[in-house]
């Protein structure tokens, strides 16, 4: 039967369009910066329509919410805004690599049909695709983001 999902978010401080508009800045760390980044890859791979800055929701601690996925899982298996992507945690796009149409349908089988799975299928195959394009093109610490650091061996005298 149709029916909707309601999730409440407690302790929002601010939509971001409201974040914008009282020139309130972001803390200048990665932890900002990755959430909006991670943002921007969901909504390619379930080609969100209807992203905006009234329906990311932010705590007081700068966590970011997505709210609002009513125009989503779209059968175009192609990317809204690609040139949206920056960055992507390294993490993510190994999951995005494992992601199959069996573990999608595990988890959201009752709710997608098999052609919005097909077209989500193409799209992380899009993401992956570009992703290790720039990769390969600047280097995985200027693309990937969470990676171990590492520092080279030196001896002390």
């Amino acid at each position: 039967k149709p029916c909707s999902v309601t999730w409440w978010v407690d302790n929002i401080w601010v939509t971001e369009a409201e974040r914008r508009d009282k020139g309130i800045k972001a803390p200048p760390n990665d932890y900002w910066v990755n959430q909006l980044n991670a943002i921007r890859v969901f909504d390619q791979l379930i080609h969100n329509t209807d992203r905006n800055q009234g329906n990311l929701l932010i705590t007081p601690e700068w966590k970011v919410w997505m709210i609002d996925h009513t125009r989503a899982f779209r059968t175009e298996p192609t990317l809204l805004k690609p040139d949206t992507l920056r960055r992507i945690d390294h993490q993510l796009l190994e999951k995005l690599k494992g992601l199959t149409a069996e573990s999608i349908r595990k988890v959201a089988g009752p709710w997608l049909r098999p052609e919005e799975i097909r077209a989500l299928l193409s799209r992380r195959d899009l993401i992956v695709a570009y992703f290790s394009k720039q990769i390969s093109e600047q280097g995985r610490d200027s693309v990937l983001t969470g990676l171990p650091r590492e520092t080279p061996r030196v001896s002390v005298p």
